[in-house]
Protein backbone atom coordinates (compact mmCIF):
# COMPACT_ATOMS: atom_id res chain seq x y z
CA UNK A 1 0.00 0.00 0.00
CA UNK A 2 0.79 3.31 -0.86
CA UNK A 3 0.17 6.81 0.92
CA UNK A 4 0.41 10.08 -0.50
CA UNK A 5 -0.19 13.57 0.14
CA UNK A 6 -2.51 15.82 -1.26
CA UNK A 7 -4.21 19.32 -1.17
CA UNK A 8 -8.00 18.86 -0.78
CA UNK A 9 -8.58 22.10 -3.11
CA UNK A 10 -6.19 21.03 -5.44
CA UNK A 11 -7.55 17.21 -5.80
CA UNK A 12 -11.18 18.70 -6.06
CA UNK A 13 -10.07 21.00 -9.34
CA UNK A 14 -8.53 18.00 -10.82
CA UNK A 15 -11.25 15.78 -10.56
CA UNK A 16 -13.39 18.58 -12.08
CA UNK A 17 -15.64 19.65 -9.72
CA UNK A 18 -16.42 23.84 -8.93
CA UNK A 19 -16.67 23.06 -5.45
CA UNK A 20 -14.26 21.55 -2.66
CA UNK A 21 -14.62 18.07 -0.77
CA UNK A 22 -14.95 17.35 2.16
CA UNK A 23 -13.29 14.89 3.68
CA UNK A 24 -16.06 12.41 3.95
CA UNK A 25 -17.22 12.86 0.47
CA UNK A 26 -13.43 12.42 -0.90
CA UNK A 27 -13.73 8.85 0.92
CA UNK A 28 -16.48 8.14 -1.03
CA UNK A 29 -15.00 8.59 -4.28
CA UNK A 30 -12.04 6.96 -3.28
CA UNK A 31 -13.76 3.96 -2.89
CA UNK A 32 -13.94 3.46 -7.03
CA UNK A 33 -10.21 3.21 -7.00
CA UNK A 34 -9.22 1.04 -4.55
CA UNK A 35 -8.35 4.04 -1.69
CA UNK A 36 -9.43 6.05 1.15
CA UNK A 37 -8.87 8.85 3.63
CA UNK A 38 -5.96 8.16 5.46
CA UNK A 39 -5.66 11.48 8.01
CA UNK A 40 -7.67 14.24 8.97
CA UNK A 41 -7.53 17.23 7.64
CA UNK A 42 -5.01 19.99 8.05
CA UNK A 43 -4.87 23.62 7.13
CA UNK A 44 -5.92 25.65 4.78
CA UNK A 45 -1.59 26.55 4.49
CA UNK A 46 -0.88 30.35 3.65
CA UNK A 47 -1.94 28.81 0.09
CA UNK A 48 -5.00 27.57 0.84
CA UNK A 49 -4.25 24.24 0.43
CA UNK A 50 -5.58 22.08 2.94
CA UNK A 51 -3.62 19.04 3.62
CA UNK A 52 -4.91 15.08 3.88
CA UNK A 53 -3.66 11.36 3.33
CA UNK A 54 -4.84 9.23 0.82
CA UNK A 55 -3.94 5.36 1.24
CA UNK A 56 -3.65 3.16 -2.29
CA UNK A 57 -4.68 -0.34 -1.33
CA UNK A 58 -3.06 -1.88 -4.29
CA UNK A 59 -0.05 -1.84 -5.12
CA UNK A 60 -0.36 -2.76 -8.76
CA UNK A 61 -1.55 0.07 -10.02
CA UNK A 62 1.22 2.75 -9.56
CA UNK A 63 -0.86 5.39 -12.12
CA UNK A 64 -2.84 5.79 -9.14
CA UNK A 65 0.12 6.85 -6.85
CA UNK A 66 -0.75 10.42 -7.09
CA UNK A 67 -3.93 13.40 -7.34
CA UNK A 68 -3.59 12.90 -11.09
CA UNK A 69 -3.57 9.54 -11.44
CA UNK A 70 -6.38 9.32 -9.19
CA UNK A 71 -7.89 12.55 -10.45
CA UNK A 72 -8.31 10.88 -13.91
CA UNK A 73 -10.07 8.05 -13.09
CA UNK A 74 -12.36 9.48 -11.52
CA UNK A 75 -12.76 12.48 -13.91
CA UNK A 76 -13.82 9.29 -16.06
CA UNK A 77 -16.16 7.31 -13.92
CA UNK A 78 -18.24 10.66 -13.67
CA UNK A 79 -18.58 11.22 -17.65
CA UNK A 80 -16.31 14.44 -17.75
CA UNK A 81 -13.79 12.93 -20.01
CA UNK A 82 -12.65 9.77 -22.25
CA UNK A 83 -9.07 8.62 -22.47
CA UNK A 84 -6.52 10.88 -22.14
CA UNK A 85 -5.04 12.24 -25.31
CA UNK A 86 -1.52 10.21 -25.10
CA UNK A 87 -0.34 11.69 -28.58
CA UNK A 88 2.89 13.73 -28.80
CA UNK A 89 4.85 15.71 -31.16
CA UNK A 90 8.53 14.70 -31.54
CA UNK A 91 11.12 16.66 -29.07
CA UNK A 92 14.10 16.98 -31.40
CA UNK A 93 16.15 15.73 -28.67
CA UNK A 94 18.05 12.52 -29.08
CA UNK A 95 19.76 10.09 -26.54
CA UNK A 96 22.49 8.24 -27.58
CA UNK A 97 23.76 5.11 -25.47
CA UNK A 98 26.98 3.58 -24.49
CA UNK A 99 26.90 0.17 -25.69
CA UNK A 100 28.69 -0.43 -22.29
CA UNK A 101 25.81 0.07 -20.19
CA UNK A 102 23.83 -3.15 -21.13
CA UNK A 103 25.90 -4.57 -18.37
CA UNK A 104 25.64 -2.46 -15.81
CA UNK A 105 21.71 -0.23 -16.64
CA UNK A 106 20.82 -0.80 -19.78
CA UNK A 107 17.34 0.99 -20.30
CA UNK A 108 16.32 4.78 -20.87
CA UNK A 109 13.62 5.98 -21.70
CA UNK A 110 12.88 9.94 -22.46
CA UNK A 111 9.89 12.99 -22.43
CA UNK A 112 9.75 16.62 -22.69
CA UNK A 113 7.20 18.38 -20.78
CA UNK A 114 6.31 22.24 -22.08
CA UNK A 115 4.62 25.05 -20.63
CA UNK A 116 4.40 24.22 -17.47
CA UNK A 117 3.45 27.01 -14.31
CA UNK A 118 5.20 25.25 -11.60
CA UNK A 119 4.41 26.67 -7.99
CA UNK A 120 6.03 25.09 -4.51
CA UNK A 121 3.18 23.07 -4.22
CA UNK A 122 3.36 21.51 -7.95
CA UNK A 123 7.03 21.29 -7.45
CA UNK A 124 6.48 19.08 -4.23
CA UNK A 125 3.85 17.36 -6.00
CA UNK A 126 6.33 16.34 -8.48
CA UNK A 127 8.75 15.43 -6.32
CA UNK A 128 6.49 13.04 -4.40
CA UNK A 129 5.57 11.41 -7.39
CA UNK A 130 9.28 10.88 -8.08
CA UNK A 131 9.71 9.32 -4.82
CA UNK A 132 6.88 7.14 -4.59
CA UNK A 133 7.51 5.72 -7.66
CA UNK A 134 11.32 5.09 -7.33
CA UNK A 135 10.97 3.76 -4.20
CA UNK A 136 8.20 1.27 -4.71
CA UNK A 137 7.84 0.75 -8.65
CA UNK A 138 11.53 1.25 -8.44
CA UNK A 139 12.46 -1.16 -6.46
CA UNK A 140 14.43 1.83 -3.95
CA UNK A 141 16.05 2.77 -7.42
CA UNK A 142 17.48 -0.46 -8.34
CA UNK A 143 14.88 -1.37 -11.16
CA UNK A 144 13.66 1.92 -12.55
CA UNK A 145 14.68 5.82 -10.92
CA UNK A 146 13.49 9.07 -12.48
CA UNK A 147 15.39 12.52 -13.24
CA UNK A 148 13.76 15.38 -13.95
CA UNK A 149 15.81 18.48 -15.82
CA UNK A 150 15.49 21.94 -16.78
CA UNK A 151 15.89 21.26 -20.55
CA UNK A 152 16.23 25.15 -21.68
CA UNK A 153 19.95 25.08 -20.08
CA UNK A 154 19.97 21.63 -22.71
CA UNK A 155 21.23 20.51 -25.92
CA UNK A 156 20.69 17.70 -27.99
CA UNK A 157 22.23 14.67 -28.29
CA UNK A 158 21.92 13.91 -24.53
CA UNK A 159 24.87 10.89 -23.72
CA UNK A 160 23.84 8.02 -21.65
CA UNK A 161 27.10 6.83 -21.02
CA UNK A 162 29.64 5.48 -18.39
CA UNK A 163 32.64 7.27 -16.82
CA UNK A 164 35.14 6.46 -14.44
CA UNK A 165 34.85 6.69 -10.75
CA UNK A 166 37.87 9.75 -10.54
CA UNK A 167 35.23 11.75 -12.49
CA UNK A 168 33.90 14.66 -10.58
CA UNK A 169 30.80 16.61 -10.90
CA UNK A 170 28.62 18.77 -8.66
CA UNK A 171 25.90 17.35 -7.32
CA UNK A 172 22.48 18.24 -6.03
CA UNK A 173 22.84 20.30 -2.79
CA UNK A 174 26.87 20.71 -2.98
CA UNK A 175 28.90 23.40 -3.81
CA UNK A 176 31.77 22.06 -5.54
CA UNK A 177 32.74 19.31 -8.01
CA UNK A 178 33.26 15.52 -6.15
CA UNK A 179 34.37 12.57 -7.88
CA UNK A 180 32.08 9.85 -8.05
CA UNK A 181 33.57 7.95 -5.01
CA UNK A 182 33.56 11.00 -3.16
CA UNK A 183 29.85 11.09 -4.03
CA UNK A 184 29.31 7.61 -2.64
CA UNK A 185 31.21 8.43 0.37
CA UNK A 186 29.34 11.71 1.50
CA UNK A 187 26.24 12.60 -0.40
CA UNK A 188 23.57 10.97 1.77
CA UNK A 189 22.23 9.92 -1.32
CA UNK A 190 24.98 8.35 -2.75
CA UNK A 191 25.53 6.96 0.93
CA UNK A 192 21.90 5.52 1.03
CA UNK A 193 22.12 4.19 -2.81
CA UNK A 194 25.38 3.16 -3.49
CA UNK A 195 25.16 -0.51 -3.61
CA UNK A 196 23.41 -0.63 -6.98
CA UNK A 197 26.37 0.61 -8.45
CA UNK A 198 28.98 -0.68 -6.39
CA UNK A 199 29.86 -4.01 -8.42
CA UNK A 200 30.95 -1.94 -10.98
CA UNK A 201 34.24 -0.30 -11.99
CA UNK A 202 32.06 2.53 -14.03
CA UNK A 203 29.08 4.24 -13.54
CA UNK A 204 26.28 5.67 -15.63
CA UNK A 205 26.60 9.63 -16.47
CA UNK A 206 24.07 11.55 -18.02
CA UNK A 207 25.32 14.71 -20.03
CA UNK A 208 24.22 17.08 -22.82
CA UNK A 209 26.45 17.82 -26.22
CA UNK A 210 28.33 19.96 -24.12
CA UNK A 211 29.15 17.49 -21.51
CA UNK A 212 27.22 19.53 -18.92
CA UNK A 213 26.07 16.79 -16.15
CA UNK A 214 22.29 15.83 -15.98
CA UNK A 215 23.20 13.25 -13.23
CA UNK A 216 24.58 10.38 -12.20
CA UNK A 217 21.89 7.52 -12.34
CA UNK A 218 20.38 6.15 -10.58
CA UNK A 219 22.28 8.26 -7.48
CA UNK A 220 22.20 11.99 -7.92
CA UNK A 221 20.94 14.87 -10.22
CA UNK A 222 23.56 17.48 -10.68
CA UNK A 223 23.54 21.01 -9.04
CA UNK A 224 22.04 23.25 -11.84
CA UNK A 225 20.45 21.53 -14.49
CA UNK A 226 19.29 18.78 -12.07
CA UNK A 227 17.48 21.34 -10.10
CA UNK A 228 13.71 22.53 -11.09
CA UNK A 229 12.36 25.96 -9.71
CA UNK A 230 9.15 27.94 -10.24
CA UNK A 231 11.48 29.78 -12.75
CA UNK A 232 11.01 26.61 -15.36
CA UNK A 233 8.33 26.09 -17.54
CA UNK A 234 9.84 23.25 -20.25
CA UNK A 235 11.23 19.93 -18.65
CA UNK A 236 13.26 16.72 -19.35
CA UNK A 237 12.02 13.44 -17.65
CA UNK A 238 14.37 10.39 -18.04
CA UNK A 239 13.80 6.66 -16.76
CA UNK A 240 17.11 4.16 -16.43
CA UNK A 241 16.59 1.14 -15.42
CA UNK A 242 17.17 -2.21 -15.63
CA UNK A 243 13.71 -3.34 -17.27
CA UNK A 244 12.50 -2.23 -20.64
CA UNK A 245 8.80 -2.75 -19.61
CA UNK A 246 9.00 -0.81 -16.02
CA UNK A 247 11.11 2.25 -17.40
CA UNK A 248 8.41 3.02 -20.02
CA UNK A 249 5.57 2.42 -17.60
CA UNK A 250 7.70 5.12 -15.05
CA UNK A 251 8.22 7.54 -17.65
CA UNK A 252 4.21 7.28 -18.70
CA UNK A 253 3.14 8.17 -15.21
CA UNK A 254 5.18 10.88 -14.84
CA UNK A 255 4.66 12.48 -18.42
CA UNK A 256 1.00 12.16 -17.96
CA UNK A 257 0.17 13.77 -14.34
CA UNK A 258 2.23 16.75 -15.76
CA UNK A 259 0.31 16.96 -18.69
CA UNK A 260 -2.59 16.80 -16.58
CA UNK A 261 -1.50 20.17 -14.98
CA UNK A 262 -1.25 21.95 -18.32
CA UNK A 263 2.04 20.54 -20.43
CA UNK A 264 2.32 19.91 -23.48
Amino acid sequence: MVTIDVSMEDFSKLVGLDYTLNSEEMDDLLAFVISEVDSDPEGPDENGHTKINIEIKTSNRPDLWSAEGIARILRGRNGLTGVPDLSASPSGFEIDVDPELIKIRPYISASVVKGLKLDDFLIKQMIQIQDKLDFSYGRKRKRTSIGIYNISMLESPIKYTVVDRSFKFQPLQFEEKITVDEIFDQHPKGIEYRQILDPHKRVPMLYDKNELVLSMPPIINSNDVGRVTEETTDILIEVTGISYEATNVALSIVTQALRDRGGK
